[in-house]
């Protein structure tokens, strides 16, 4: 499912009754937020979804189910 930005902020105004463009602001804010942790080589967070990080100067999107499966692989080697 594609989202763009006005579907979105049109989804996240009904969800906190704020106004469209108030809700627009908001997702501006949080993506300079994260855009800003990731040039300063941090990690972040995305609940649900994974882990933004910078490689190369690019973001890079760890999908949470990559994660899981890296970490039970590396569990069960540890075993061995």
């Amino acid at each position: 499912m594609r989202m763009d930005k006005e579907l979105l902020a049109r989804q996240l105004a009904s969800l906190r009754q704020i106004s469209p463009s108030q809700a627009a602001d908001e997702l501006d804010q949080a993506v300079h937020h994260i855009l800003k942790k990731l040039r300063r080589g941090q990690t972040v967070s995305l609940p649900g979804i994974g882990t933004l990080r910078s490689a190369d100067g690019k973001p890079v999107l760890q999908h949470r189910r990559k994660r899981r499966a890296a970490a039970q692989r590396r569990k069960r080697s540890s075993r061995g």
